[in-house]
């Protein structure tokens, strides 16, 4: 897997699995395209970072993005720790891309057709915490200890 770094020209910066250059173009064809975000607490002298999927609502990770080379301003082979995220961010994504393939959005669209914001979050708000519940039913968190007199 060729993972590269790209800082674009609008500035933000992505990760990525390099899949083509072009030969006439010299634009890359990526796939698992990842914005890497930032976000600082001036406060406390730390800075935060986070993953998002490079396109709106491409939850897919295989989806193929072709960069304009012209607004790539430098690359960078990533260090092993911001490998190490990104293969952990990419689980997650596409963890949450299968449980949007299960969501039925025709159905969804039926039954809330005819109905107010405030009666369509409701909606929304009961189907999330029956599927909280069943999921929290299925796993427990109840940790078993070894013998009873050890210290914790």
């Amino acid at each position: 897997m060729n993972l590269k770094q790209f800082k674009l020209t609008n500035d933000e910066e992505i990760i990525c699995e390099v899949l083509e250059i072009g030969d006439d173009t010299g634009d890359v064809v990526v796939r698992k395209a990842l914005k890497i975000m930032c976000a600082e607490d001036f406060e406390n002298h730390l800075r935060y970072y986070s993953f998002r999927p490079y396109m709106s609502f491409s939850d897919i990770t295989d989806q193929i993005v072709v960069l304009n080379a012209g607004h790539i301003i430098s690359e960078v082979q990533p260090t092993k720790r911001l490998v190490t995220h990104y293969a952990l961010a990419i689980k997650e994504v596409e963890g949450k891309a299968d449980r949007i393939k299960d969501f039925d959005f025709e159905e969804f669209a039926e039954a809330v057709g005819d109905m107010s914001d405030d009666e369509i979050r409701q909606y929304i708000r009961e189907h999330i915490d029956r599927e909280e519940e069943t999921r929290d039913s299925a796993e427990t968190n109840i940790i078993k200890f070894k013998p009873r007199d050890t210290l914790h």
